[in-house]
């Protein structure tokens, strides 16, 4: 689907009226045998059902429904499919209330938050958004009840920056690409390079292309029309620098040799070979297992300090251990009921 979406500028859709030519159940895996069995589509001895709509009608309807709701009946024609990237596995760091360790008073709940690993288990998307929110609440409520905001400087900044995000888009009027185009160079950049085919020579490139990108939009702006335009050119400042950060991190990654893990594959040419049917360009580094026990740390640095068009840093940390812990039923619930579980100092 890679290679003809992302390569060959095909479109790919899932049919499914129809079987696909020579399909035979007796050839699957023990794996997949085993998960449509439990699903109630491969019964022992029995009749499977006919076409993939008859077996998703019993594993999943409401998947069926879910499509229709959107205009789209899987009974009566193909769909769309593409390779997307769907999880966050990193983020913001955070403590175990969920702020910031270097801002205080931010609390990134939900993927920002740097909680999903590269092999995350089931659940992590509930624990980081609704669970990770109760906690924040209930830290900010004992812990930052009172007010703390200088509000002299906080409004003396917001002046400040109002200022010269008004002077950047008065100069983004005159620039003679607009927010849409210079969006759409930055998301079909981001699919291409920064989901789960990866190459460090077409980093290399793209990095450059990015960070030329940042730098011009930092200068000229983008054009645009109305207030709607106005918002979107603004985003498109947020959002290049993403693009460039992450883009920055994931070539971190490929040249400390991480390999491809997760989900996330390394082509390299002295690689093994990826799959059987596959030609030569598709040999990948394995994985180097070193690497599990680490988390790549990413940090912005100020334009003026970088050398080589890299405006942030990159290293290696050790993975914070889960903590031992030696509590009891009665004196855990006791330091919850007395706040005291609120007062521990920072790390």
């Amino acid at each position: 689907m890679y290679r003809e979406t992302a390569i060959n500028g095909r479109r790919v859709f899932l049919d499914y009226r129809n079987n696909p030519e020579g399909l035979d159940f007796a050839t699957l895996s023990d794996e997949a045998k085993t998960y449509l069995a439990k699903s109630g589509v491969l019964p022992p001895g029995g009749q499977v059902a006919s076409t993939p709509i008859a077996r998703l009608e019993t594993m999943n309807p409401a998947a069926i429904q879910l499509y229709l709701d959107h205009g789209i009946d899987l009974r009566r024609e193909k769909l769309e499919i593409a390779l997307s990237a769907q999880h966050n596995n990193g983020g913001l760091a955070g403590t175990h209330w969920w702020e910031s360790t270097n801002l205080r008073h931010l609390f990134p709940v939900g993927e920002v938050n740097g909680s999903h690993g590269v092999a995350r288990p089931g659940g992590s998307a509930l624990n980081a958004g609704q669970v990770g929110a109760f906690r924040a609440a209930e830290y900010i409520a004992h812990r930052y009840a009172d007010w703390s905001l200088e509000i002299e400087k906080a409004t003396q900044f917001a002046r400040q920056r109002t200022a010269e995000l008004a002077d950047w888009c008065e100069r983004s009027q005159h620039s003679n690409i607009d927010w849409q185009s210079d969006r759409r160079a930055m998301q079909r950049r981001m699919s291409r390079f920064g989901g789960a085919i990866r190459s460090l020579p077409e980093l290399e490139a793209t990095v450059s292309e990015t960070t030329l990108q940042y730098e011009r939009l930092l200068c000229e702006g983008v054009s645009f029309v109305g207030h709607r335009g106005r918002i979107e050119a603004l985003r498109n400042r947020q959002l290049v620098f993403a693009t460039m950060t992450y883009l920055q991190a994931i070539r971190f990654a490929v040249q400390s040799g991480v390999g491809s893990r997760g989900s996330a594959v390394v082509l390299d040419t002295n690689g093994i070979s990826l799959h059987t049917q596959l030609d030569e360009t598709w040999r990948i580094a394995p994985e180097n297992t070193d690497f599990r026990d680490k988390v790549l740390m990413t940090i912005p640095v100020a334009l003026s300090d970088v050398e080589h068009h890299s405006v942030t840093s990159h290293h290696d940390e050790p993975c914070r251990p889960i903590p031992a812990s030696n509590l009891w039923f009665e004196t855990a619930w006791a330091a919850h009921r007395e706040g005291v579980i609120y007062t521990v100092p920072r790390k």
